[in-house]
This record gives structure tokens, C-alpha cells and sequence, in this order.
């Protein structure tokens, strides 16, 4: 290996070199071809439509890089990670480009990671823009956040997927000795449907490299205090800031003994002035800064905990303060984002538009509550069905490390999950599918891998800008998977169901979120509330005839403010109706034990809106029931209570299920009387 600025540079062994050459000589004489050709395809590879392309490795002067880029090539196609007809269309293209390139800069290179990636791609910049009219990079908005980035074009993807090819296929060195580390390799769990599983250390100054690969090791693979995910962040968006500013600072520094608080004073006052890493060339936000502060906080804590010779002669309290992590807003219940009515509504009309996989993943998010790893992490077996002939969904939690986690799901869902699992089970084994993944990539460089996620996000976000789904304001609608789950919870509680049963649903491992999805539900019932008086809601006037009530005037006439009952609201509601009385006047029927007393009474504090038709439903049929067994048991008088009982609950019934054409009473029955006034 040879030291490179920044980097260890790997050199091609020649182990790795043999079996190269081993490869064209027990393979097809194909492969070994100098060019291939589209109409000659060897045995059971895929066939293209397009007739007489040709890929042509002549212009590789050198041997080796000619073989390097052939063994790439071909074992992309044989292991179907790269499509047959992609090969010979766009990099085909990149390959003719690429090779004129290095004609002309490299004409001796042996092998593609002789030259330093940034070094070379630097260069290939250059010649691209001097001697084409093509683009080499462009702002991308990403569909998922909405931001921007500035993109490489396609001409780079060839050369820097052989690059970190080769970087990795040479490396003979154990995974820890190595620089880029592979989630597969390293037997941890890890989320297979992130896009990237691999740990890139040569962000970090290669004199603190072994300090952070020690440390990352120890959290991720020792210990599992980490996640694979995010030790990812910590490397490309935290620590990797604070050791280039260390470089730059103390050059001469090989440790960091000698770091003191004003060092931490000028990292903070330069992390102030850092943007982020895309095209809008904002200032990192106050969220990232604490991340990054915590994360440096943290790191500095526990190598010093750990004694390492490396770490701070001051202790991390007198290095970073409490005060120095920026005031961040704290979020509201207003603030969770999740998917409204009116929202899903728009998504339903639409559904055939989207992508059959793609429309399953999203109806499955919403009726299960899972989050997106989860749901794109479900197994072929995960349907269950109880002894009820209920179906549940069955995946584990990952972010909780719930193994097993069920929930009970519709037959609709279910049988949207049996046809893709239908799917799945046709096109894909033991050697495109080993992990038994519902939603699965069976070729292409994930082969095996769920689908994923962010690739979800991007469709999503297309298929609401292509039919225009808006939010109120008219604005399209940016789709974010876990809102969905944001939705299931709300539903939950706006449904009736109790905290404790959310919590263990949603497998929420504290209770703190779920309180959140209850403040939604307050948010909910105000808005519910302004409703009721236009959804038929009616009232009971002295003699007991079903009248329409109006909300604000019932509020008015009880001397009740009406934020009052916003902010009261569960207390005043009852299985039966909404009381409206003023706390400060007694009830007369409270102690009697009439069922209901409001009703036997013809209380004119009693409010019923549409949102308790389900209750009057479930006891008319109840009534029903006793009707006739008390017709076949010849029980008159109670035959007699409950027929009345009955005829008022359908009135009521009736009452609330219209919309208008029931009136209002007179002005002295609404009004309190001198007495009841006072």
C-alpha cells in the first residue's frame, strides 16, 4: 500500500490479478472477447431487442485495465446485477468516453485505483468540458424533501463504480484494517432497505482514521450501542466536520490531548457558518448542529471513559457546555405531519396511476401503522390468521427491537398482501430472494435487497405531482412515509381506542408519542365540534319532541364560554349525548337513575350531534332483541317500556340523520327563568 495525501491507497495483489485472468479462461470465450457483441449473447444470459450493438475494449491500451473493465462488465451481467440491455446502451457510451479519456491522460495506467478517485475525476472534469458539449454535472431536485443537489452526469457512474469495485475487490485486509467497511460483512443488524450499506471512513483526515474506526467498531460491532445507520451520520455529516477543522487548525496534531474550550469556541463559531451539503446553499440548520455537537460531546466522553491514549487531557465538561447547543423549537402537536382525510381521499381517486408494488407498500403503511423499514422488511410469511378468521400482519419493529409484532388488519389488506405474496413467491428463490423478502429486488445491484425506501419516497412524490394532489392551500402535496403512521395513530385515538392499546399497537416504546396523537385528537375535536351544529344535531324540548338544536345558542343560553367547551370537551361528552349545562348550575336529574336521565327528562342542556348515531344504532337493535323475548314471554309491562323506549331512540335517530327541516323552540323554553338564572 502506498500513502496518498488523504488516503491508503490499495494496490492490485497478485492473487486478484490471477483470478481475473482465471476468469476469461474457464468462462465463455465470450467474455474474453475484445468485443462483444448484442447478437452473439452467451447461454442463459438476456436477450436485447436492439440488434448489432457492440462494446469495443480495444481502445484500453493496457491489458489489465482492458481485463479489470471486461471482468466487471461480465460478472454484472452473469450475476443479473446489471441489465444485459443497459450494458449495451448508456454505458456502453460511458465506456467509449471513459476510454478516450485515459487514452490521452493515462496511456500507461495498469488498473483504475493506480490514480486517486478525485484526483482522476478532477481531470476527466476537465477533459469532459474542454472537449464535449455534455454536461458533467446539474442541479437535482430530490423528490423525497424537496431540495436540491448538484449531480455527477451518467458519464461518472461507470468509473466510480469500478473505482470502489476494485478498491474493495484488492483489499485483502480484515474489515476493521480496511476503509470502507460493508454492513453485510460485519454480522450486525442492519436496515437492508437503506440505498447505501456501507461505512466510507475516507471522509475522515487519515491521521484520526484509526481513532474513529477504533471507536465506530467498538459502538457498532462490540457493543451494538450503535446503529449501522447512524454511524453512517456520524462519519459523512458529524465527526467528519470537526476533524477537518482540527486538520486545518493543528496540522501537526496526532492526537487530541492537547484540545481546550477555546478550540470548541472556534469550532462552534465555524460550524455557525457551514452550509449544507446541496444546491440551496442555506446555513446548516439548528437540528444539525445539535446532532453534531452531541455526537462530538458524546465521542469525546467516551474516549476518555475508555482511557485512550488519544483522548482529551481536560475532561468534556470544561470542553463543551450545555449552553453551547443552539435553542431548537420545540415541535407542537400541530406540528407532526401525517396524511388528513382530505389527503387520502385524493390518493384513493387515484391509486390505478401508481405502480401496482408501489400502491401495495402505500395501502399497507397506512393500515398497519408500520414504519417504512418495517413495512419494506415484511417477509413472505408475514400473514396470520386467528382462530376468528382474523387476519393480522406480523413483521418485527426494528427501531424498538420488537421481534414478531402483529396487528390486526382488514380482509382488503389482506388480500392485496396474498397477491403480492403470490408475486413474489413466482419470480424469485433461494438465490435472487435468500432473506425471503415480500418486496424484493430479484435483479440489479440489489438484488436480494428489499425494495428501497427512498426510491419509494421519489415515486410517491412523482404520482402527487402527476395527478396534483394538493393540501387546502392548493399546494402539492409532499409525501413523507411516516406520516402515514402519524395517521394510523391519530385514527387510533379518534376512534375511541384507549392509550395503553395504541401505545402496545403501535409498539411505541414510551408512552410520549402516543400523548402526542391524543393532543392531535384534542386539535380533532374542536374542529369536530364547529361541525356538529351543520350535521343535523338536534335537541329535546319540554314536552320531549326531537327538535334541532344550535350548538352556539345552547352555549350562550347555559352562560358557557365556548372556548370553555372546546377545552372541556371530553368531559362534557357522554356515551349518549353532549351536556351543555353551566358547571356552575346543579343538574336536576343527575342522582336519579333513570337510564338515560337526560333523555327520560327532556333535558334541554342535552345535545346530540350525527357522531353518536352509532350508539342510538347498537341500542335500538339491543331494544329489539328485548322486545321479543318480551313477546314471547308475555311480559306486558316491560314490553311497554321498552317499545317507548324504542320509538324515542328512532325519533332521535331520525332526528340527527337529517339535515334540516326540524326547528328550533320558543324563546321562553330556551331561556333560564329568574331563579334558575341566579
Amino acid at each position: 500500500m502506498t500513502l496518498n495525501s488523504n488516503k491508503l491507497q490499495i494496490q492490485p495483489s497478485n492473487i486478484k490479478i490471477k483470478a481475473i485472468n482465471e476468469f476469461f479462461n474457464i468462462n465463455d470465450h465470450y467474455w474474453s472477447q475484445d468485443v462483444w457483441r448484442s447478437d452473439n449473447l452467451p447461454e442463459g444470459i438476456d436477450r436485447i431487442n436492439e440488434k448489432n450493438r457492440t462494446i469495443n475494449f480495444e481502445v484500453f491500451l493496457e491489458t489489465s485495465l482492458k481485463n479489470e473493465i471486461k471482468f466487471y462488465l461480465a460478472n454484472r451481467v452473469i450475476n443479473k446485477s446489471f441489465a444485459t440491455s443497459s450494458v449495451f446502451s448508456g454505458i456502453r457510451h460511458s465506456v467509449s468516453r471513459l476510454s478516450k479519456f485515459i487514452q490521452e491522460k493515462y496511456p500507461t495506467l495498469k488498473s483504475f485505483i493506480d490514480i486517486p478517485k478525485e484526483s482522476f475525476i478532477l481531470n476527466y472534469r476537465t477533459y469532459l468540458i474542454n472537449s464535449t458539449n455534455l454536461k458533467v454535472y446539474y442541479p437535482s431536485k430530490n423528490d423525497s424533501n424537496g431540495k436540491y443537489y448538484i449531480r455527477n452526469s451518467y458519464l461518472f457512474t461507470v468509473y466510480n463504480n469500478l473505482y470502489d469495485f476494485y478498491l474493495d475487490y484488492y483489499d485483502d485486509r480484515d474489515e476493521f484494517e480496511r476503509d470502507i467497511w460493508r454492513a453485510e460483512r460485519l454480522n450486525i443488524d442492519y436496515v437492508k432497505t437503506n440505498s447505501s450499506t456501507k461505512l466510507d471512513f475516507t471522509c475522515i483526515p487519515i491521521v484520526y482514521r484509526p481513532l474513529v474506526k477504533r471507536y465506530i467498531w467498538l459502538r457498532v460491532v462490540n457493543q451494538q450501542s450503535l446503529s449501522f445507520s447512524w454511524a453512517v451520520a456520524y462519519l459523512v455529516r458529524f465527526l467528519n466536520v470537526f476533524f477537518d477543522f482540527i486538520l486545518r487548525e493543528y496540522p501537526h496534531w496526532k492526537d487530541l490531548k492537547e484540545l481546550n474550550r477555546k478550540d470548541i469556541e472556534k469550532f462552534l463559531k465555524h460550524l455557525s457558518t457551514l452550509k449544507e451539503k446541496n444546491y440551496s446553499g442555506k446555513i446548516i440548520s439548528n437540528k444539525t448542529k445539535i446532532h453534531t455537537i452531541t455526537t462530538l460531546s458524546r465521542f469525546l466522553e467516551d474516549i476518555q471513559l475508555y482511557e485512550w491514549d488519544e483522548a482529551p487531557e481536560r475532561n468534556v465538561n470544561r470542553l463543551i457546555f450545555l449552553e453551547d447547543k443552539p435553542k431548537n423549537k420545540k415541535s407542537l402537536p400541530q406540528d407532526i405531519k401525517y396524511v388528513p382525510d382530505n389527503i387520502w381521499e385524493q390518493i384513493m381517486e387515484n391509486i390505478d396511476g401508481l405502480d401496482k408494488e408501489y400502491s401495495f407498500i402505500l395501502l399497507i403503511l397506512e393500515a398497519s401503522g408500520f414504519r417504512i423499514s418495517d413495512v419494506l422488511g415484511l417477509k413472505i410469511d408475514c400473514l396470520f390468521k386467528d382462530n376468528d378468521q382474523k387476519w393480522w400482519l406480523i413483521g418485527d419493529q426494528r427501531k424498538v427491537k420488537y421481534k414478531d409484532h402483529k396487528v390486526p388488519i382488514s380482509d382488503d389488506i389482506a388480500r392485496i398482501i396474498n397477491i403480492q405474496i403470490a408475486i413474489t413467491k413466482e419470480k424469485s428463490n433461494s438465490q435472487n430472494n435468500p432473506d425471503n423478502f415480500l418486496f424484493v429486488r430479484i435483479s440489479g445491484i440489489r438484488k436480494g435487497k428489499p425494495v428501497p425506501s427512498q426510491a419509494v419516497q421519489n415515486v410517491i412524490n412523482k404520482f402527487m405531482k402527476k395527478y396534483s394532489i394538493t393540501e387546502k392551500d392548493g399546494k402539492i402535496h409532499r409525501f413523507k412515509a411516516h406520516s402515514l403512521r402519524h395517521r394510523y395513530g391519530v385514527n387510533l385515538i379518534n376512534n375511541g381506542m384507549n392509550l395503553v392499546h395504541v401505545q402496545k399497537l403501535m409498539a411505541h416504546a414510551s408512552p410520549e408519542m402516543t400523548l402526542v396523537y391524543a393532543q392531535i385528537h384534542d386539535n380533532t375535536l374542536r374542529d369536530q365540534y364547529f361541525k356538529a351544529k351543520n350535521l343535523g344535531a338536534v335537541r329535546l324540548d319540554t314536552q320531549g319532541k326531537i327538535i334541532k338544536a344550535d350548538f352556539v345558542l345552547q352555549a350562550e343560553e347555559n352562560g358557557l364560554e365556548l372556548e370553555w367547551i372546546r377545552h372541556n370537551f371530553d368531559s362534557i361528552r357522554m356515551d349518549h349525548g353532549i351536556c351543555v349545562k353551566s358547571p356552575k348550575v346543579n343538574c336536576d336529574f343527575l342522582e336519579q337513575t333513570l337510564e338515560p336521565p337526560c333523555i327520560a327528562n327532556n333535558c334541554r342542556s342535552f345535545h346530540v350531534d350525527r357522531t353518536f348515531s352509532d350508539y342510538y344504532k347498537v341500542q335500538i337493535e339491543k331494544l329489539e332483541n328485548d322486545i321479543e323475548i318480551y313477546n314471547r314471554t308475555g311480559k306486558e309491562r316491560s314490553l311497554q317500556f321498552a317499545v317507548n323506549k324504542r320509538d324515542h331512540y328512532k325519533k332521535i335517530l331520525k332526528g340527527i340523520e337529517q339535515n334540516g327541516g326540524i326547528f328550533g323552540t320558543s324563546k321562553e323554553i330556551r331561556e333560564y327563568n329568574k331563579n334558575e338564572s341566579k
